[in-house]
């Protein structure tokens, strides 16, 4: 299987495939050596049902590499892991495993004679129900539920129901944005109050 080719006479503003994004490039270039080869992932997860009235469903763990051209890329994609039952996979043993391997691959890579070769993710694509099995968590469909900013939300109709809705990304926003401290921060006070409880029963 060939390699495609590094997009050539790239001006900076014109955007094709996913090599041609800066975060690729600010990934790929500046830390290889001739030795050394980078290459990318995409990664999804994803749950099916195995029937249509079953309740059991399976969800893969699945990459594609971005160095292989388009056609090659959707044909060879590449299984991680694969959680067969009736209940969402628990992150532990589902995950942990494959993520823990893809730093190691990201990091260290493989080495091939005197050539060492990396894989660093790249890109996440899930739904918001795939989405919790990376999070370890649980949907948020009250207010504040954005992963990305502490806006409230505002709940919405659509069609019979409704949902809670967030602005658009802006750069100049008039909210705040969630932060990865303060993130660290909130969890130390759940962790507190995890330990508080137990302690009490």
């Amino acid at each position: 299987m060939k390699l495609r080719k590094e997009t050539t006479g790239y001006d900076g503003t014109t955007l094709g495939d996913v090599q041609s994004g800066k975060c690729y490039r600010e990934k790929v270039h500046g830390d290889c050596s001739e030795n050394q080869v980078i290459f990318t992932a995409q990664i999804n997860v994803d749950g099916a049902q195995s029937f249509k009235k079953s309740k059991f469903g399976f969800w893969p763990f699945m990459c594609v590499i971005n160095e292989i051209p388009y056609g090659a890329r959707r044909a060879h994609m590449i299984l991680i892991a694969l959680w067969f039952g009736n209940k969402k996979p628990p992150r532990g043993p589902f995950l942990d495993t494959s993520i823990a391997e893809l730093k190691h691959l990201g990091s260290s890579g493989m080495k091939f004679g005197e050539l060492t070769v990396f894989l660093r993710p790249l890109v996440l694509t899930t739904d918001s129900m795939a989405l919790t099995v990376f999070l370890d968590g649980t949907i948020c469909r009250g207010e504040f539920g954005c992963d990305f900013c502490l806006h409230a939300g505002e709940t919405t109709k659509i069609g019979r129901g409704s949902a809670r809705v967030y602005p658009e990304p802006t750069t100049n926003p008039t909210f705040p944005l969630r932060t990865i401290e303060q993130n660290e921060k909130d969890l130390m006070v759940i962790t507190v109050q995890i330990i508080y409880a137990e302690a009490k029963n």
